[in-house]
């Protein structure tokens, strides 16, 4: 008799065959929808449909999520939250005023940046994971334009020097306001820090991307902004 394993449900116990996972087909990451983190700005949907304020960041199965949980405000009570990185890649985006964002390929990127188009930018994709919110599943975060530069710069120089030290990247997110210079509007920003790792959370998140590991394609993988006269992440 092959081993099995107990979940627990609010009705039932259910028995598990240990060989189960074997009989599903396994899929890549851009074949299933992970929970995304959101940094909410005046104009996100979760700001106006009153489920979270400016500054706060969120979890959810899509930036409407009636039932998200935070990571920053809301009822978490939290400043920042600690984060480990399991991937790392990147896209391009056209984000025109008052229009939908539309993805681009490298080459069509290049040819905006020499046709001097300032409404292009590099988007970062990152999957993270979070063991205090969730020890199996981790989460998506895209990081993009003016709200996202300089989380992204500091993200990457982490992972960077992560890896240089065979360690896995581990990061410190809070968040920040900033002032257009453009609108002279304020806005939200994550900022990034190092943290330290645990051991725990080291292991939780090494299960997470060993499960949820594949390829992480760089192409429609990651929520669009929420609205494209904002600096969303």
């Amino acid at each position: 008799m092959s081993e099995t394993q107990v979940v627990s449900t609010t009705s039932s116990a259910v028995a598990i065959p240990a060989d189960l996972p074997s009989m599903y087909e396994s899929v890549d990451t851009a074949d299933r929808q992970l929970p995304s983190l959101y940094l909410l700005q005046g104009l996100s949907q979760a700001v106006q449909n009153k489920i979270g304020q400016p500054g706060d960041v969120i979890v959810g199965l899509g930036a409407d999520d009636p039932e998200p949980t935070f990571l920053i405000g809301g009822d978490s009570g939290n400043t920042s939250f600690n984060a480990y990185i399991l991937d790392r890649r990147r896209s391009y985006a056209r984000f025109p005023q008052g229009g939908q964002m539309e993805w681009l390929n490298k080459d069509e990127y290049d040819e905006a940046r020499r046709n001097q188009e300032r409404d292009v930018w590099v988007n970062w994709h990152y999957v993270v994971s979070i063991p205090e919110i969730d020890e199996h599943v981790p989460m998506r975060l895209m990081l993009s334009r003016t709200a996202g530069l300089k989380a992204s710069k500091a993200l990457n120089f982490i992972i960077d020097k992560s890896l240089a030290m065979g360690g896995l990247p581990v990061a410190r997110f809070s968040v920040s306001e900033a002032t257009s210079k453009t609108t002279g509007s304020k806005y939200s920003m994550l900022m990034v820090t190092s943290a330290e790792a645990t051991q725990d959370g080291q292991d939780s998140a090494l299960r997470q991307q060993q499960f949820f590991g594949g390829q992480h394609h760089s192409r429609g993988d990651a929520p669009a902004a929420v609205s494209t006269n904002q600096p969303d992440i």
